[in-house]
């Protein structure tokens, strides 16, 4: 995403929205609790963090959580920060092994200390996360087009739209997109939810039933997967 002819206020907002798609309320706890201390500080965050860095296009919220995941744990102090972030990499719909495999990575390049102390910030996060025992076993791998006479930026607002209320169903695990470098009009759409049925269940919420009735996208193919663990 583009900051071009964005004001200071549309860079905090989308930030803030970026924000809660990532880490949920446990984003929402940190910058609170800077409130006190330094609002400055949060602002920063929330502005550069998450409404520049974390809403560029070229890699999707998966990838940019094992990339800080691998990062936090190669520096090895602080614990505070990956514990945060394993949380959002589980709540961006990543995997226990994808996780594990990431710090086992780190060992080669940061050290077993640092790798040893990450797998047990991990260990305390799985055990407390409320998805882990909620096996993921439906998921849908998708690229649609835009279709002919479609404004390729409005189906694009409509689908960011429908990702981050998506997000917010309760049988809902993930929801990413990627836009085609290549074809501009075509995106790939990464879904996960809890069963088959919050799967149907996603296609009778009024955000859904909204973004079919634009008619704005075609399906070009999909895959179902199922049992990711």
């Amino acid at each position: 995403m583009t900051t071009q002819n964005l004001t200071q206020q549309d860079i905090h907002e989308r930030g803030l929205k970026r924000l809660f798609d990532v880490d949920a309320e446990a984003g929402e706890r940190v910058i609170e609790s800077l409130q006190s201390i330094s609002p400055d500080l949060a602002n920063y965050v929330i502005d550069f963090g998450f409404g520049h860095i974390y809403s560029r296009e070229g890699l999707t919220l998966q990838q940019r959580e094992l990339a800080t995941i691998a990062a936090l744990t190669a520096l090895g102090n602080a614990e505070p920060q990956l514990k945060v972030h394993l949380h959002a990499a589980l709540n961006v719909g990543l995997s226990r092994m994808e996780i594990i495999e990431t710090i086992i990575q780190m060992a080669v390049y940061a050290g077993f200390p640092a790798a040893l102390n990450a797998m047990f910030a991990a260990k305390a996060v799985f055990a407390d996360h409320p998805l882990v025992n909620k096996k993921p076993n439906y998921g849908i791998t998708a690229q649609i087009r835009v279709r002919e006479g479609i404004d390729v930026a409005v189906a694009k607002k409509a689908l960011n739209e429908l990702a981050h209320a998506t997000r917010t169903e309760a049988g809902c695990l993930q929801f990413d997109m990627q836009q085609d470098a290549q074809r501009p009009d075509h995106f790939v759409l990464w879904q996960r939810f809890i069963d088959e049925a919050a799967f149907k269940q996603h296609f009778e919420m009024p955000h859904t039933k909204r973004y079919v009735d634009q008619n704005l996208t075609e399906l070009v193919m999909h895959w179902e997967t199922h049992d990711f663990n």
